[in-house]
C-alpha cells in the first residue's frame, strides 16, 4: 500500500519553497529542495503530483549558482 502525503505535510513543504525562493538566496533553495526530497524519500510516501515544481526550482537555483561562479 503506498502511504501519501497528508495535506499538512504538502502544505508545509509548499511553503518551505516559497520561503526560499523568496529569500533570493540560490544555494538556500537548492537545499531545501533536497531536504524536502529526502524527507519524502525516508517517509516512503508518493510525491506529489506537482513534484516538479520543486525540481524545476532547483535547477533554476542551480543554473544560478553557476551563473554567479563563471
Amino acid at each position: 500500500m503506498t502511504n501519501y502525503l497528508t495535506n499538512a505535510e504538502h502544505r508545509k513543504a509548499k511553503s518551505a519553497l516559497t520561503r526560499a525562493k523568496n529569500s533570493g538566496d540560490h544555494q538556500k533553495v537548492v537545499d531545501t529542495v533536497d531536504r524536502i526530497f529526502a524527507e519524502w524519500d525516508d517517509a516512503g510516501v508518493a510525491w506529489p503530483d506537482d513534484w516538479h515544481n520543486w525540481e524545476r526550482a532547483r535547477d533554476d537555483a542551480k543554473f544560478a549558482l553557476a551563473r554567479e561562479a563563471w
